[in-house]
């Protein structure tokens, strides 16, 4: 691997462990470059700032979940077939990604993010809002408000995570249950 790669991974990978230690308000750059073996120079001749640095991370795991979650569907599966395989798609990268995930987590909202990041972050969200409205049409989702809905599976799927229950047994009961609170009575 190219030395400047080489760096610029170590700094990220310094970073991740930070910003989901400390938060990236309890990280100070130093404590970066230290952790990741390389000077502050160094860092910043990689990254503007630390807010440059944060969003490099945020775009390289939001980019990482959605390829994984928002990946195209087999075009036959039912809408509750789809639905647990997204719920599995979702937990199945969480648990294979605790690092990364738990820093998505904390990343949300926040007024660091550039706007890059935040197109980014607006992009799971809506999926699961078409996802939602697309099934309200069909009739197989209640109706109700796309946005309520879309954030209830998405804090039920964050819940379960933070419970740690993402093993292998409780994937596909827990996207049945889920199911059945969008479905219509």
């Amino acid at each position: 691997m190219d030395a400047a790669v080489d760096k610029r991974h170590m700094i990220l990978g310094a970073a991740l462990s930070l910003f989901v230690e400390k938060g990236f308000d309890g990280t100070a750059v130093p404590e970066i470059a230290a952790r990741a073996g390389v000077g502050t120079g160094t860092l910043y001749r990689h990254f503007t700032d630390k807010a440059g640095l944060v969003n490099a991370l945020y775009r390289a795991w939001r980019g990482a979940l959605d390829r994984e979650a928002l990946a195209p569907m087999p075009a036959n599966l039912e809408p509750e077939a789809l639905f647990a395989l997204y719920w599995k798609r979702v937990l199945d990268w969480y648990r294979a990604h605790p690092g990364p995930a738990r820093f998505l987590e904390l990343q949300a909202h926040e007024p660091y993010l550039d706007e890059e990041s935040r197109r980014l972050s607006r992009a799971h969200p809506a999926a699961l809002r078409a996802f939602v409205r697309a099934g309200m049409e069909a009739g197989t989702i209640a109706r109700a408000s796309p946005e309520i809905l879309a954030a209830l599976i998405r804090g039920a799927l964050v819940g379960l995570l933070r419970e740690g229950l993402t093993h292998e047994a409780s994937i596909a009961p827990s996207a049945a249950r889920m199911w059945r609170v969008l479905a219509p009575v």
